[in-house]
């Protein structure tokens, strides 16, 4: 019996044996003699590498700005970016959450990586001092609005660029500034509330950090670390009254003020403000009156919503008698001294608070002597067959810096009164000297307002010296004048004609 089961045993030893051969491959799935591949582990990117793909450190970047680069940025070599995808931010905490993929030594990615330990780029510091606060009130002035309306207009801008055009603040380190506005590392925003008194308006600063929330949007959390309370008198500011409205007004109309005319002569104009002491009417476009005229009526009456009432506003030229208004006729330009004021500053001259210098272009204008005689002919009117006697009697004539027309810059006063004519013709002289064709010279030199002299059209122009010049036994007489802006004198050559050579 134990012969029997030591048998048995034995074959199925062998049997089983026999199963295992390795000459017998049926049924198995791996290569015999090639050992198995064990499953690959994935990389796992850490805060170092994200680091150094994208050039970051802490300290000197906030933590929305880091995520952002992250995002967005380019990476160096070496790792392989597939999505990366911004999850939440906290700039004042100094925090940062991002999801990345991509492969790094050709092992994949899949990981969500949090950041801490980001210091504000602002940390540490506070506010020391204002170093700008301008208030934006052109919006007010342009329609007139009370101060309750108007702080509520501008504050329905939470940036604050509706209250202020500038706004910033030396930080305690008196090296660093924040300024109105969206910036890499914060916001500074501001909005407006009544002061005291009621005619002030008190601007009320704050800082801004981002922060962003998984499966929310970015928003902006007020940092109370900033606190501008101890600035409260620098930032209390006086709201708009009259002498800012016609400040506004000449700056938003000046430029479209005066009107050019190639056909006047810009002299024209100085010598008519000269002498009336008011600004010509026909010195101004349309447009710049129709404008000043907008304002004057919004101006006239005050409700509970319009914080003025301001009698006739109105435009002119400031000082006219005394330099507010030049001319030079050599370039075609006029230069006045334009005021905003209302009717009885204007025509008093006096309190007269919004004044600016404009020049304009474009008026007629004389370069030459030829172009003078053009527009003030000037001739020696004789007969066309004069006498020996005539002939040597014209030779005779000398003139030796002979004034014939001086006119005072200063009052208008004209030099010599009546002005006489040193040729007037007749009997015995043949021969008269004309201007515009006229030998009554006082109706065309010095008749005009202040002095002024007329063209050949009868244009006014304001000449202000005329003097005339000839040797004996010469035919030519020089007539050198001089125009208003002009420094130097043009002459004029002229004769009785070619008998009297």
């Amino acid at each position: 019996m134990k012969k029997l089961i030591l048998c048995i045993t034995a074959v199925i030893a062998i049997g089983m044996t026999s199963c295992n051969s390795p000459l017998d491959h049926k049924g198995s799935s791996e290569t015999p003699g090639v050992p198995s591949t064990p499953p690959q582990n994935p990389y796992e990117l850490v805060e170092a590498d994200v680091f150094e793909a994208f050039s970051l450190s802490k300290g000197h970047i906030t933590a929305s700005a880091a995520a952002k680069k992250i995002e967005n940025g380019t990476p160096a070599s070496g790792i392989t970016f597939t999505e990366r995808k911004m999850i939440a931010y906290d700039d004042e905490a100094g925090t940062f959450t991002i999801t990345v993929k991509g492969t790094k030594d050709g092992k994949n990615f899949s990981q969500k990586i949090s950041v801490t330990g980001f210091t504000h780029p602002l940390a540490e510091k506070f506010v020391q001092s204002v170093a700008s606060c301008e208030l934006n009130l052109d919006d007010a002035i342009e329609h007139n609005y009370s101060l309750a309306k108007y702080i509520e207009e501008v504050n329905k801008d939470k940036s604050g660029k509706k209250l202020v055009k500038k706004l910033s603040f030396m930080l305690s380190d008196s090296v660093t500034t924040i300024e109105l506005g969206e910036h890499d590392s914060y916001t500074l925003t501001a909005k407006a509330k009544k002061g005291s008194p009621d005619t002030k308006i008190v601007v009320q600063p704050s800082v801004m950090f981002r922060k962003l929330t998984e499966g929310g949007t970015e928003t902006l959390v007020k940092n109370t670390v900033f606190s501008f309370t101890h600035l409260n008198s620098s930032l209390k500011k006086d709201y708009f009254e009259a002498k800012d409205v016609f400040k506004y007004i000449l700056d938003k109309t000046a430029d479209s003020a005066i009107k050019a005319d190639l056909k006047e002569f810009a002299s024209s104009f100085y010598a008519g403000a000269k002498a009336t002491g008011q600004a010509p009417a026909n010195l101004f476009t349309e447009e710049f009156t129709n404008a000043v005229k907008k304002y004057a009526d919004l101006y006239q009456t005050k409700d509970m919503n319009k914080q003025l009432a301001i009698d006739k506003i109105t435009y002119g030229i400031a000082q006219p008698k005394n330099g507010g208004i030049d001319a030079d006729d050599y370039t075609g330009t006029v230069k006045i001294n334009l005021c905003i004021a209302t009717s009885d500053q204007v025509t008093a001259q006096n309190n007269i608070s919004a004044i600016k210098e404009i020049k304009k272009s474009g008026f007629a204008k004389i370069t030459n002597a030829d172009e003078l005689n053009k527009q003030v002919f000037f001739a020696v009117v004789s007969n066309l067959n004069p006498s020996d006697i005539d002939v040597q009697t014209w030779k005779n004539k000398i003139f030796t810096g002979r004034r014939l027309l001086s006119v005072n810059n200063s009052n208008g006063t004209v030099t010599p009164n009546p002005i006489a004519n040193p040729l007037p013709g007749g009997s015995g002289e043949p021969f008269q000297l004309c201007v515009n064709g006229m030998g009554n010279l006082a109706s065309q030199l010095g008749c005009g307002h202040f002095g002024a002299s007329l063209t050949k059209n009868g244009k006014s122009i304001f000449i202000e010296n005329i003097v005339l010049d000839k040797k004996q036994n010469e035919t030519d007489l020089k007539i050198t004048v001089q125009l208003k802006g002009f420094t130097d004198f043009l002459t004029i050559v002229t004769n009785p004609g070619q008998a009297y050579r």
